[in-house]
């Protein structure tokens, strides 16, 4: 069996990638270093004891060229599968098993986050879990990374109490990862390099602020795009869910960076967000040299 796994939350993929693969064999790659001609013929190599062995791709974009090669061996199986995984919807046109979770919104999150919890033993109210995942905007990844930092906090099975929560949580992650936006957008350095340590300071995690970086450029880039094609700031509204004041401080520095930059810079984001995530980077130091570079 072959499966495409969608999604928005990294930590919901690598659960579904784990409940498949089990105890089998597991190869990481990214799609946009893929070399598709050798990647079939390693795929066609089956181990000398027939042992099941999985391939998991990141970051994968299907053209037609690629569904082409793909389509023979994907319709001719063997102890080899390949797990594709893609971080939006992508068109499925060839024999995958699809898993789609783009769809999962905060009413999925709070059973799940009440699973992991109950996991290792600790207990939370559910207004105490509404406040985490608001503080969070309802990001899967970055409530359970709270959820973490608490339980480190306890050590042992507990109750979460609204206070710990309300002193350990930190409501400023937003804001201050959007002042830290605007001050890139100025080009304010000294003010970037505060920000920055303050979210440091605050252990807030590199992997945290390339989530809602990535997501402040994204929201940026499409301001750019309508603002270009001269779309009212109401349709800005409707397709961002920005507030006016933020698309007004978008427009206002809509020069600072022009759309092939921003898109390069969203590209740097993911590429961090995957090093991240498969660990080919430490944690501490990913965001310096882009930040620098900016």
């Amino acid at each position: 069996m072959n499966y495409l796994i969608m999604g928005n939350s990294n930590r919901i993929i690598k659960d579904e990638i784990a409940k498949i693969v089990k105890n089998n064999l597991k190869e990481v790659f990214n799609y946009n270093d893929l070399d598709l001609k050798d990647f079939i013929i390693d795929i066609n190599t089956v181990d000398l004891f027939d042992t099941d062995k999985y391939f998991v791709v990141y970051e994968t974009k299907f053209s037609k060229g690629d569904i082409e090669l793909l389509q023979p061996i994907l319709d001719n199986p063997t102890s080899n599968h390949i797990i594709f995984v893609s971080n939006e919807k992508i068109s499925n046109k060839l024999n995958l098993e699809v898993i789609d979770l783009t769809n999962l919104n905060f009413k999925d999150f709070k059973p799940m986050v009440q699973t992991y919890l109950k996991k290792f033993g600790y207990k939370i109210s559910d207004n105490d879990l509404f406040y985490i995942m608001e503080t969070c905007l309802y990001n899967y990844d970055l409530i359970l990374n709270e959820i973490d930092k608490l339980m480190l906090y306890y050590s042992n099975p507990c109750l979460f109490k609204s206070d710990d929560i309300k002193k350990i949580v930190s409501r400023n992650i937003v804001d201050n990862t959007n002042k830290l936006f605007l001050s890139i957008l100025k080009k304010d350095y000294l003010q970037i390099d505060k920000i920055y340590r303050d979210l440091r300071l605050l252990k807030i995690d590199n992997y945290a602020l390339t989530t809602i970086l990535g997501k402040n450029f994204s929201d940026y880039l499409m301001v750019l795009e309508m603002s270009k094609r001269g779309n009212s700031k109401k349709d800005m509204e409707s397709a961002t869910g920005l507030k006016t004041y933020t698309i007004d401080n978008y427009l206002k520095y809509s020069n600072a960076f022009d759309i092939d930059t921003v898109k390069e810079i969203i590209v740097d984001l993911a590429n961090i967000d995957y090093s991240l995530k498969i660990g080919d980077m430490k944690e501490d130091h990913a965001l310096d040299k882009l930040l620098i570079e900016i």
